[in-house]
């Protein structure tokens, strides 16, 4: 956790700033190659600030690079940054070309800073979030590289496939995801973990945003509302350590200042358009109806393999009602990553959430589709305090539990990172909350969450029965005991199940337990 002193350092310097919104947890390397977290958005005067709190061991001259998405304009031009150290001007980042890239300061890519905590700053103007990912800081320049191989690897094989027209890719698969008489859903899948273009923008009520996209093959382009900012000065000017601690409690670690779209926001302010039939492109309009920061995303249409896209946006003046660019992004890469998830409306303890297998790197982004898949009624990044406890996961997971007004059809994911865009990550949905405690974390077994033949499945009961066993017990896809022995040899037979995705809970006498995924078809 990042001590108080660093964080009372951080927030001085947002208190002189302005007005400041929270997003995904970013990652920056020091030159100890110590990581911290830490990540604020403001807003101030028509510009939206990203601002990084950042320790070094003593003062002096840092060579700093930065990770970042750079849009490109019609005109020409690129956006242009400007970079404050500690609320003090340090220079302007421009570019020559647009995309993700590792940028440092126009003429001088040091920056002065102090011994200790330091604020690093990268503000935008207009609508724009400054899309930044990683801040590199090294005492010479090798050592605030920033290595991009596999973001460059990753993108020339979305150019490639696209290039192809290969509409052949790993679809969405529903052999795990069974649907019940009770319209309930249990699943656990292992799916790709890619990165895919998403944006975060900043409208006020009444703008008209257009967006436009340009791509080969079938995609389409999600927009929903995130999240409301609120003024820094919400905290005492000294806030107490007890002040500060129950802010990370509420509002997910650090991110003191940005208020989370609710269950009824999120799903009434949501919007996806598909790309025309036998057609490469998008082209709509949206009018907003509330102040707030929006995801904008593009993804393909139900198929893995990334592919390259073109997205442009722009938004009327809120004065002039004129249309201002907001800039191009070009061959950006697109993917998909999901499965069936089947979530009833009006059910309260549905849970969706993601369990990573790995850390570095893997950051995932939780997406659940409504009203047959045409749009976005349930995000998260970050799981917050208690959560990741509770379930075994960790707080870099996403974490959904609401009620939808619409049945949900389709949950994906999306890795934060481009630097990392490549990985994998558990998605686990399910109505009863214990089984999803012990799907999450399996106390014991080799062969815990293994699909099961029904030959397998008779051994196993069989060699239960002849050993240590305290309770089978047999639940269905909505959670429901459809079969418990206790202290006997009953028998159950599997074969007589419809077919389905089943969990088979093996209890011991020394209370630990196996449990077991069982697909009959």
């Amino acid at each position: 956790m990042v001590k108080w002193s660093r964080i009372k350092t951080l927030l001085i310097a947002l208190l002189m700033l302005g007005n400041t919104t929270s997003n995904a947890s970013n990652l920056y390397r020091l030159i100890d190659g110590e990581i911290l977290d830490a990540l604020n958005i403001m807003s101030v005067e028509n510009c939206n600030e990203r601002t990084f709190s950042v320790n070094v061991k003593k003062k002096g001259l840092y060579y700093c690079n930065f990770w970042m998405l750079v849009p490109s304009f019609s005109d020409g031009r690129n956006a242009i940054y400007e970079v404050l150290v500690n609320g003090n001007y340090a220079g302007k980042i421009s570019t020559s070309n647009g995309g993700w890239q590792s940028v440092c300061i126009d003429q001088d890519s040091r920056i002065s800073l102090e011994k200790g905590d330091n604020a690093i700053s990268v503000i935008a103007k207009g609508c724009e979030v400054p899309m930044i990912e990683r801040i590199s800081i090294g005492d010479n320049y090798q050592s605030a590289y920033i290595d991009s191989y596999d973001y460059k690897d990753y993108l020339e094989k979305a150019k490639m496939t696209q290039d192809m027209n290969e509409e052949v890719g790993q679809e969405a698969d529903a052999s795990l995801c069974v649907e019940n008489e009770s319209n309930m859903l249990l699943v656990d899948r292992m799916l790709p973990l890619n990165y895919s273009f998403y944006k975060i923008i900043y409208l006020s009520e009444g703008q008209l945003l257009r967006i436009k996209t340009h791509c080969k093959m079938s995609h389409s382009v999600d927009v929903f509302y995130i999240g409301q900012k609120i003024p820094v000065p919400h905290l005492t000017q000294n806030p107490t350590t007890s002040e500060l601690q129950q802010d990370i409690v509420n509002n997910d670690r650090f991110k003191l200042v940005y208020r989370k779209a609710s269950s009824e926001e999120m799903q009434g302010l949501a919007w996806k358009r598909n790309s025309f039939p036998n057609m490469d492109y998008t082209d709509f309009f949206i009018k907003i109806p509330k102040s707030g920061l929006y995801m904008v995303k593009t993804r393909r249409n139900g198929i893995c393999n990334s592919i390259t896209a073109t997205i442009s946006m722009m938004a009327s003046d809120k004065l002039t009602g004129e249309m201002e660019d907001l800039g191009t992004y070009k061959d950006i890469p697109i993917g998909y990553s999901g499965t069936k998830c089947i979530i009833p409306a009006n059910v309260s303890d549905f849970v969706v959430m993601t369990k990573r297998e790995q850390v570095d790197g893997c950051d995932p982004m939780l997406f659940v589709e409504g009203n047959a898949g045409n749009r976005i009624v349930g995000f998260s990044d970050d799981s917050g305090y208690g959560v990741d406890k509770e379930f075994g996961i960790s707080y870099a997971d996403a974490y959904i539990e609401q009620k939808y007004k619409v049945k949900t059809s389709d949950v994906h994911i999306v890795n934060c990172w481009s630097l990392t865009p490549e990985t994998s990550c558990r998605v686990i949905c399910g109505i009863k909350m214990e089984l999803l405690q012990e799907l999450a974390s399996p106390k014991k077994s080799a062969k815990n969450n293994s699909f099961l033949s029904i030959q397998q499945i008779e051994e196993l009961i069989d060699n239960c029965c002849d050993n240590n066993w305290r309770q089978i017990i047999v639940y269905d896809a909505s959670g429901k005991t459809i079969f418990s022995a206790k202290d006997s040899k009953k028998q159950f037979l599997i074969k007589s199940l419809k077919s389905g995705l089943y969990i088979l809970k093996v209890v011991f006498d020394n209370g630990d337990y196996n449990v077991y995924k069982i697909t009959i078809k």
